[in-house]
């Protein structure tokens, strides 16, 4: 399977613009989105690595070119996701399914552990409403994985929008179900005064938010090693 890369060129953080300033801030980022949605699929088919690494060919980028040219040791092929604050939920997602669609055991185990944050985020808290429909919704499309859909198929599914959008959501209420479930392992790595349970309403419940070191380690653990 190849590696997944996601391209992110959003405008610079504008933590201390207000007024006309802020509204042209906001307007160059929003021409920058749909600049990418015009040019960039949410996940593209598969394309050489090396393409990565001829990328990254200016002085002042030698370290991603190192690191392009050693991701390239190990994979022959990237996919690239769309870097729209939510590319990494949207790569996970799609690798994940990727990898298990060939694997009945994996499948079957990516399914059993996925089937079980319904109740867990009730449980905690979230919305039965809203929780039922992401999640079943993912469950659809995992079902119809386990039955035999494609590789085009898969890859178109994620290319629409709404589709891709639910799929993201869900990866982010499992993301924040599980930093709530293990609050005592993860509160320490949260910057400032916030409590977890801000920090997830914050960073990780709304669409668009980046991603960070936390998240990536919480969806990671909370669907398990595949």
């Amino acid at each position: 399977m190849g590696a997944l890369v996601a391209e992110s060129k959003t405008a610079g953080d504008c933590g201390g613009c207000s007024g006309g300033a802020w509204q042209a801030t906001r307007d160059q980022e929003r021409q920058i989105e749909l600049e990418l949605a015009k040019n960039q699929p949410l996940v593209s088919e598969q394309q050489p690595l090396w393409s990565l690494v001829e990328e990254y060919c200016s002085e002042q980028a030698a370290v991603y070119r190192q690191k392009a040219v050693q991701l390239h040791q190990k994979y022959a092929t990237i996919r690239r996701v769309r870097g729209d604050g939510n590319c990494f939920y949207r790569a996970f997602a799609f690798a994940c399914l990727e990898r298990i669609a060939s694997e009945k055991a994996k499948l079957d185990r990516f399914c059993l552990v996925t089937a079980s944050w319904k109740e867990r985020l009730i449980k905690l808290g979230f919305s039965a409403m809203t929780t039922e429909d992401f999640h079943d919704t993912f469950m659809e499309l995992l079902s119809e994985v386990d039955k035999g859909m494609t590789m085009e198929e898969l890859i178109a599914r994620f290319n629409v929008q709404c589709n891709s959008d639910y799929v993201v959501a869900f990866m982010r209420l499992v993301t924040a179900g599980y930093l709530l479930e293990n609050s005592d392992s993860f509160q320490a790595f949260i910057d400032g005064d916030r409590s977890l349970k801000d920090y997830c309403e914050q960073e990780v419940e709304p669409m668009g938010r980046k991603c960070d070191h936390v998240c990536i380690a919480a969806l990671t653990k909370a669907l398990g090693k595949l």
